[in-house]
């Protein structure tokens, strides 16, 4: 099957599971996804290349803050969060 017709939401649904990933978002080809890694480390972003079938890019780390608490755009407005616990 040629790469245009590949549904990439499909082959983000098994790449989340297999690596245990619950939150992330498709955007083309790549699947995107925060994940907390404790406070010591704080939130990383994470783009994988479906296509490719790599990582791609891991980084933007915003520390954790005690006072901040969880950034506002890793959470929905009746407070669910938006980014996975130590994985991918």
């Amino acid at each position: 099957m040629s790469d245009i017709y590949k549904d990439w939401r499909h082959e983000a649904l098994v790449r989340a599971e297999n690596i245990g990933v619950y939150e992330y978002k498709v955007n083309g080809q790549y699947m995107e996804y925060w994940s907390f890694y404790g406070q010591g480390e704080g939130w990383y972003f994470v783009r994988y290349d479906l296509e490719a079938g790599k990582e791609v890019f891991r980084g933007a780390n915003i520390p954790w803050d005690d006072k901040a608490g969880i950034p506002a755009f890793l959470r929905t407005e009746d407070g669910a969060t938006l980014y996975n616990y130590m994985e991918g």
